[in-house]
This record gives C-alpha cells, sequence and structure tokens, in this order.
C-alpha cells in the first residue's frame, strides 16, 4: 500500500497540474512555492529532467540501495538489464519515490497517469512502479531495438522519437544526430540524445561498479 506521504504528493500533482492550466505559469509555480515552503511537497516534486549530473557512483549506490530487489526482479521478469532501470530510475527521480511533476509524472521511473494501465496509487507504490517502469522500457526497446533510443522514448514519447529517425532500427551513432530535440523545453534542459547519454553513462558506471 502507498504511503500517505506519497498519495499527499500524487494528489498534489493533479491539483498543480490544474492550477498551472487554470492560471498559467506564474499560478503553477506559486502553489509549487507554498507547498514546499509548508514542507508538503517533495523536494523533486515540480519541473523535471534539467541537468543535474551524477558525480559519484557512491552517491547513485545509496541512492539505489532501498530498491535493490525489486530492481533485480523487474530485471528478470522484463529482459530489461538492471543497470539499465537502475539508471533510469536515478536520471528520472534520484532515487525519490515521492517525486513528481506538473505533468502527473510519479515516482522513482516518473510514471505518468495511466501509464500500463497503473491507477495513483500504484504508481505510487515503490515496487509496482518500478515494475511497471521497466515493461514499459521492454516494450521500447521492442519497438527500436536499442537501450538509448528506447531511454529516448521513454522520455520524450515514442511517436516524437520515431517521428525523429529517418528509419528504425537505427545505429546510434547516427541516431544521436537526430534527436537533437529538448521535448516540451519549457520543464525540461536536456535533448532526447543528451537524456538517453546519461542514461547509458550511469548504467555502465553502476554495471562496472558492481562487476567482480
Amino acid at each position: 500500500m502507498a504511503s500517505q506521504e506519497a498519495m499527499v504528493d500524487v494528489w498534489l500533482s493533479h491539483l498543480a497540474r490544474w492550477l498551472w492550466a487554470a492560471t498559467g505559469v506564474v499560478g503553477g509555480l506559486f502553489f509549487l512555492a507554498l507547498a514546499a515552503l509548508l514542507g508538503i511537497a517533495s523536494p523533486n516534486f515540480g519541473l523535471r529532467h534539467q541537468s543535474r549530473p551524477w558525480t559519484a557512483t557512491s552517491q547513485m549506490t545509496r541512492a539505489l540501495a532501498p530498491w535493490r530487489a525489486s530492481i533485480d526482479r523487474a530485471a528478470q521478469s522484463t529482459g530489461v538489464p538492471a543497470p539499465w532501470i537502475a539508471a533510469e530510475i536515478l536520471v528520472e527521480s534520484r532515487g525519490d519515490p515521492t517525486a513528481g511533476t506538473l505533468a502527473g509524472a510519479y515516482g522513482l521511473m516518473q510514471l505518468e497517469p495511466g501509464t500500463m494501465g497503473l491507477t495513483d496509487g500504484q504508481r505510487a507504490n515503490p515496487t509496482t512502479n518500478i515494475q511497471a517502469g521497466a515493461l514499459y522500457l521492454a516494450s521500447l526497446y521492442r519497438l527500436l531495438h536499442s537501450w538509448r533510443e528506447a531511454s529516448a522514448a521513454y522520455y520524450g514519447g515514442p511517436g516524437l522519437v520515431l517521428a525523429l529517425l529517418p528509419r528504425v532500427p537505427m545505429p546510434w551513432a547516427q541516431a544521436r544526430a537526430w534527436l537533437q530535440v529538448v521535448p516540451n523545453p519549457g520543464a525540461n534542459s536536456l535533448t532526447l540524445a543528451q537524456y538517453a547519454d546519461e542514461v547509458a553513462r550511469v548504467a555502465a558506471e553502476l554495471q562496472d561498479h558492481n562487476s567482480p
């Protein structure tokens, strides 16, 4: 069952999104500032995917420690490499299970409302969030035949990635040039290619750290 704090953040996400639509950017940001001041919103609630790269593997492993078992189970059941799932968690939420956005994305893997048919309560459950995010990644990999391109689609949506790429599958060295687009630039600062490269970098560091 989702924690009370997690459900509060889901509710806040929906309220902030409504205020954003009703009153514009100023109203939405005012609400977020007030919520943060009152201590009822997560530090990661609000805008997403700003460029804040990880600088130490030790920081990554500490952030992932509570979710290791869930990551391993999701990897075994979906075929997505465990380091890639872990990297998505770090890039999406920095390991915070209560992270949310104005668009309604929520949890460790920042699932949008309705992703994989989940309810808000299910999205707020860290184990279910990880499993659904991994299933979504696996479906994107089957579509694009590349983990980097799957992550780009996870970030910006498969429709955008398919519209930008001249063909699928496509070697990453070539695809990267076509994915120099920032999806929803009001909320994001990374291009599709930069996001995918960051996930790949973090996954590689985690893989090397855990190798015997």
